[in-house]
């Protein structure tokens, strides 16, 4: 796949558009999606026909079933869909490979789904050094962070995340395994400028890193504390 950051790109036919609930997503991420309503499947199908190309955009009130295009996010994520499982008759999961921001000028309903129009998004600068050595910082925080925390898929992103050298890819990855609301996340997404966004996310993850910490210890003193009473119960 060819570098897309920081060229910008206008597309002239519409791209088919996905919005999703209580969740946002980003670029350089692989992200699975379970897709169920209607005009969401007849995006997916439209996207089939169109390169596979699906703009992710989401939902500004998640409770919403039927989104108009007022109730959505102006900046998504263009992305690759590489995978298509039908689970159910009216249920389809998807393996969706985010590729670059996007946002939308012009966006309308038409044939039973949303299209839109509008142009990438990308950072205002190229990295500069300085976000190049945030971006390590960010980068140990956030291997320390999973293996803290140790949850499903924790061992995985880890590895991709020691993979990573881009300070723009290693800060995408951080910002998209972070438990935040919606709309920390969408500001994230939106904010193009890198440094600012690696420092933001370097006071994050330094609190989520000692709450893990605390966390674990604490944890730690329950269990112990349950064995030596399970010991002193049968002695």
């Amino acid at each position: 796949m060819s570098d897309t950051t920081n060229r910008a790109f206008s597309f002239s036919e519409p791209i088919p558009v996905l919005p999703v609930r209580n969740t946002v997503l980003f670029p350089n991420t692989i992200s699975p999606l379970v897709v169920g309503r209607a005009k969401s499947i007849e995006a997916v199908r439209r996207a089939q026909k169109a390169g596979d190309l699906l703009l992710v955009v989401a939902q500004k009130q998640g409770e919403r079933n039927d989104p108009n295009p007022a109730e959505l996010h102006s900046i998504g994520v263009v992305c690759l869909v590489s995978k298509l499982v039908q689970a159910q008759p009216k249920t389809f999961q998807l393996v969706a490979n985010t590729l670059f921001r996007f946002r939308i000028t012009e966006i309308q309903e038409k044939d039973g789904c949303l299209m839109a129009l509008g142009e990438q998004w990308p950072d205002l600068a190229l990295p500069s050094r300085r976000a190049e050595v945030l971006a390590q910082e960010v980068k140990k925080l956030g291997l320390k962070l999973l293996s803290l925390v140790g949850a499903p898929g924790s061992d995985n992103l880890a590895k991709s995340l020691a993979e990573l050298e881009a300070p723009e890819k290693i800060c995408d990855l951080c910002c998209s395994f972070l438990t935040r609301s919606v709309t920390i996340k969408q500001a994230w997404l939106e904010n193009r400028n890198l440094e600012d966004r690696l420092n933001l996310l370097l006071e994050e993850l330094v609190g989520e890193r000692e709450r893990a910490t605390l966390q674990n210890e604490i944890q730690a003193r329950v269990l112990s504390r349950a064995s030596k009473d399970q010991r002193d119960h049968f002695l």
